[in-house]
């Protein structure tokens, strides 16, 4: 199966913090469990209230850094506002036609 596929279904996205899985989960309105492997887009989605940081990824500390996320609403709801402004922008064919626009 897909990520893709995944995060379609999931509530929650344990992740490492990489760009394309990050904006892939916030597009589908996930609430993130932050393990990263990079801290600087980890500090972003921080600071944007869409997820928490997972100190040690030990399985005693996984199911608790998850449902952390699962019942803080405010992680859902500042999720689901990124998820709103990634459905607005009209996706790759209208950032084509813009680059297009702009080569003439």
């Amino acid at each position: 199966m897909k990520q893709i596929d995944v995060l379609q279904k999931a509530d929650v996205f344990l992740t490492h913090c990489g760009m394309n899985s990050t904006n892939e989960a916030l597009y589908y309105g996930l609430t993130l469990l932050l393990f990263p492997q990079t801290t600087e887009l980890a500090h972003r989605v921080k600071e944007l209230g869409t997820g928490a940081y997972l100190e040690d990824d030990s399985p005693e500390n996984i199911k608790p850094g998850i449902l952390e996320v699962l019942e803080t609403s405010s992680y859902r709801q500042a999720a689901e506002k990124i998820s709103e402004g990634f459905h607005r922008c009209g996706g790759s064919k209208v950032a084509a036609d813009k680059i297009e626009a702009l080569c003439g």
